[in-house]
């Protein structure tokens, strides 16, 4: 597990990567004027859609689950 700031650092990351992980959780990102609420804990800019969409497109499972326990909601821009 590797946990960073912000969706975009977790972008730059994996797009970096030559072997990609198989999956990415989303998880407390912080509420801003520029950002839309996707979950009760997740907020995304417009970037982050966009940057999203490229890692789900490359074989990337983007998705939300809070805790193990709980049901996993697949995201797709």
């Amino acid at each position: 597990m590797i946990v960073v700031e912000s969706i975009h650092d977790a972008y730059r990351l994996i797009s970096g990567l030559k072997d990609k992980p198989e999956s990415l959780n989303l998880g407390g990102t912080k509420k801003t004027d520029d950002t839309e609420n996707i979950s009760t804990a997740v907020n995304v800019t417009a970037q982050d859609k966009v940057e999203l969409k490229k890692l789900s497109t490359s074989g990337v499972k983007v998705y939300i689950q809070q805790v193990p326990t709980a049901a996993s909601k697949t995201v797709d821009f």
